[in-house]
């Protein structure tokens, strides 16, 4: 075939709307300057949608994994932290914070109402972050999206200093129980958060007993970083997709 045969035929209609398609995907030079593009942050996925203003209710299931059961502080973590990161990128920080509720003797939620993590994130594009908070009240994986909040200064309790020197725990939940309350019977339930920024775990028996407990943190690794590999993520930290039975959706905690 000769050079050229190609333009014997007419491609206008195939080349110009895939033109304008390319266009509409990147940056394009025009004699009426350059094209602004509104692009996701690097990694996301699976973007979850701005909750309204003031409102802190769960009412967002979480994408592709509705359910999160009979899992421990730092399995709850790795359950959502790769929600976390469809929804706002590979830049995602954790805030440093953990909280569950109505958690067993062996430091597992399960699957009561009132009984899950709470676990956020805050990423998205730099110059405008969102704080993504996570639930997992009755099993039931649920999110919300405080977008802007950060810029604004309206999340709660967060700071980037914070962010930044937060770690991991050195120790997961049913390690802080016992040692907080080592002679409770089996069926013991608790609250507990966690605070990466060196305060470590405080354990309170869930709405029984005044008592608190606060659960000093070991030093940690001088590279402990938000994002670096979890040291106890056992086997039976599940993420299940079977509906737990008469299940219903809390409200969760600010944090």
């Amino acid at each position: 075939m000769k050079p050229g045969r190609f333009l014997q035929f007419d491609i206008r209609p195939v080349f110009i709307p895939a033109l304008v398609m390319a266009c509409g995907l990147v940056a394009c030079s025009s004699s009426l300057g350059d094209i602004p593009v509104d692009l996701p942050a690097e990694g996301v996925s699976e973007p979850v949608a701005c909750s309204p203003q003031g409102d802190f209710r769960f009412v967002i299931g979480c994408p592709r994994t509705p359910y999160v059961t009979g899992v421990t502080a730092l399995g709850a973590h790795e359950a959502l932290e790769s929600v976390a990161t469809a929804a706002l990128g590979y830049d995602c920080l954790w805030v440093g914070r953990i909280v569950g509720i109505g958690i067993g003797r062996d430091g597992k939620s399960t699957g009561a109402p009132l009984s899950g993590w709470t676990i956020s994130w805050v990423g998205g594009e730099p110059e405008d972050p969102d704080m993504l908070v996570l639930d997992t009240t009755a099993g039931l994986c649920r999110a919300q999206n405080r977008c802007s909040c950060v810029s604004s200064g309206t999340c709660p309790d967060f700071s980037p200093q914070n962010v930044a020197a937060a770690v991991m725990p050195a120790q997961d939940s049913p390690a802080a129980i016992l040692a907080a309350f080592p002679d409770d019977p089996a069926g013991s339930m608790y609250d507990l958060v966690y605070d990466g920024k060196g305060q470590g775990w405080t354990v309170t028996p869930a709405a029984t007993m005044p008592e608190q407990v606060d659960v000093e943190a070991p030093d940690a690794a001088p590279d402990a970083t938000p994002d670096a590999p979890l040291p106890d993520a056992t086997p039976d930290a599940a993420v299940t997709d079977v509906d737990p039975a008469d299940s219903v959706v809390q409200d969760g905690f600010d944090i």
